[in-house]
């Protein structure tokens, strides 16, 4: 029973710029699936999406059901300020999330990692950062994010170590297995081993949006906004094959298998 494997007819999720989250089919066909909070992001085991709303001074954080469940936005807390992009960890008792500083430039904000506690969250730890998605590793809640200086980093809570993975980076996302992470900059893609700790390989690419590995971890998905034309790719990194997979109506800003 071990061996047996469930065949999935979806090649990709996205979520656009609207805000709207999309299947699309191993057969080409794309499903419009719902309505996702603003600025989403998917949570350590990749089950629930979290965004934002705002009511003037507050950010509510709400979550909602990875995929087809059609279960109205629950929300997770309310923090005072404006925040973004918040990922949730695998037990949902973590939780990271960029925080805008008004008195620094738009692009900088500062990151920070909640536990919770009951019924209250409470802040652990904070750095400054940038306003990009962070990510939880589902394997030891270790922390992935953009710090100030355009750096790619690897928190790890447990030993308060800071490991700087890659320089002037625009986004990132790892594999499912957890042993790879891809990045992008504004002119190349790098796929990186953390079992490794090496580059495995890269290849020259401008004006992507989002990036994510398929599930075999061999082709590397990736999203383009080229002269206000969108479209989302795959891209054999050992066979050095690109095949257009569709093309989309606005910029798509998340991508996950």
């Amino acid at each position: 029973m071990n061996n047996i494997k469930i065949l999935t007819p979806y090649k990709l999720f996205f979520i656009t710029q609207g805000e709207i989250l999309y299947a699309l089919m191993k057969d080409g066909r794309t499903l419009k699936i719902k309505q996702t909070p603003y600025f989403s992001n998917i949570s350590s085991d990749k089950k629930i999406l979290s965004g934002i709303s705002f009511d003037g001074e507050n950010t509510h954080i709400l979550s909602i059901p990875f995929g087809f469940d059609l279960a109205k936005p629950q929300e997770i807390t309310s923090l005072f300020g404006y925040f973004y992009y918040p990922c949730l960890s695998k037990d949902g008792r973590k939780m990271a999330v960029v925080e805008a500083d008004l008195l620094k430039p738009r692009p900088q904000g500062e990151l920070r990692l909640y536990k919770r506690k009951i019924k209250h969250w409470y802040q652990q730890v904070s750095f400054e950062s940038r306003m990009k998605a962070p990510f939880i590793s589902s394997l030891d809640d270790s922390l992935f994010f953009i710090d100030e200086e355009n750096r790619l980093v690897h928190y790890i809570p447990e030993i308060s170590e800071k490991k700087i993975l890659a320089n002037d980076i625009q986004n990132f996302s790892l594999s499912s297995s957890l042993t790879k992470i891809v990045y992008f900059t504004e002119t190349q893609v790098y796929v990186y081993s953390l079992l490794e700790h090496k580059e495995i390989t890269n290849f020259p690419m401008t004006n992507l949006t989002a990036v994510c590995f398929d599930a075999s971890e061999k082709e590397i998905l990736y999203a383009r906004n080229q002269d206000n034309r969108f479209a989302i790719y795959s891209f054999d990194y050992q066979e050095k094959k690109t095949t257009l997979l569709l093309q989309t109506n606005d910029p798509v800003v998340l991508l996950s298998v």
